[in-house]
């Protein structure tokens, strides 16, 4: 993939379109389709400053799953927007975490599994933090989930956020 072409379309394409879901339902299925993830994968927080809470845009079925607050030190969502910088764990089934959000079922035929492998990334415009991007490999275990996550992939990822915080 070449990443400033991607970037190019995925900009001019969410450019595109009007409606504020539509353009979040394009840009998860694009960062879906880049990743190899399916859009369950993938999940966009907004964050408030002011208030210092943070709260999924996507998946939609998160939107009023609550909040959570700057300081909940076990979240990772949360960590990136503090260090304002980018991470990448691919044995995160291990790593102390807010697990609870995965217990939602996005589906109503589908069972909850928990993340294994995730990037995460700071949605920032001039400085200033607007949202994080995670990009996740569900499965029973690691090797269910699919390949590792590699350091060229998070930082693909950081400069498609650049694109994506445009939108958000």
């Amino acid at each position: 993939m070449d990443l400033a072409e991607f970037c190019n379309r995925l900009y001019t394409r969410l450019s595109s379109l009007s409606m504020d879901t539509e353009r979040l339902e394009t840009m998860v299925r694009t960062i879906g389709q880049a990743f190899r993830v399916s859009p369950e994968e993938v999940a966009i927080f907004a964050f408030d400053g002011e208030r210092e809470i943070v709260s999924f845009l996507w998946p939609l079925r998160l939107r009023n799953a609550g909040t959570l607050p700057l300081s909940a030190h076990t979240s990772l969502v949360t960590r990136t927007i503090r260090e304002k910088r980018a991470f990448l764990d691919n044995s995160f089934s291990t790593t102390p975490h807010a697990s609870i959000f995965e217990q939602f079922r996005l589906g109503p035929e589908s069972s909850p599994l928990p993340i294994q492998k995730i990037m995460s990334a700071p949605l920032s415009h001039g400085g200033e933090i607007k949202g994080v991007i995670q990009v996740s490999r569900k499965g029973l275990s690691g090797d269910s989930a699919g390949d590792d996550f590699s350091p060229i992939q998070l930082a693909a990822l950081g400069k498609i956020a650049e694109v994506a915080v445009c939108f958000i």
